[in-house]
């Protein structure tokens, strides 16, 4: 192995930490962002705004929305679609 083989290596095994470690570092900034809306109330909005379009969309076409318009995973945009669907029916009730 010669100089330049090594050193490439080296750079790539570099970047490679670097873009795991900030991966880590936008999980956690999404499970924060998360966390904030819950405590706000904002969660309460998003979930009535998912219930209106229930109607109309199915709830994969809404979890699909949830995590292109807020960057949810796709977890927590269940829960929140699930979240609604349970307030619709006790609306119902």
């Amino acid at each position: 192995m010669d100089w330049a083989e090594l050193i490439s290596l080296i750079i790539i095994i570099a970047l490679l930490y670097v873009i795991l470690n900030i991966r880590r570092q936008n999980q956690l900034l999404q499970k924060q962002y998360f966390k904030l809306l819950k405590s706000s109330g904002e969660l309460e909005s998003i979930a009535t705004g998912i219930s209106e379009k229930l109607n109309e969309q199915s709830d994969v076409e809404c979890i699909k929305e949830l995590r292109e318009t807020y960057g949810f995973s796709m977890v927590q945009a269940k829960q929140i679609v699930d979240k609604a669907k349970s307030e619709e029916v006790h609306k119902e009730e």
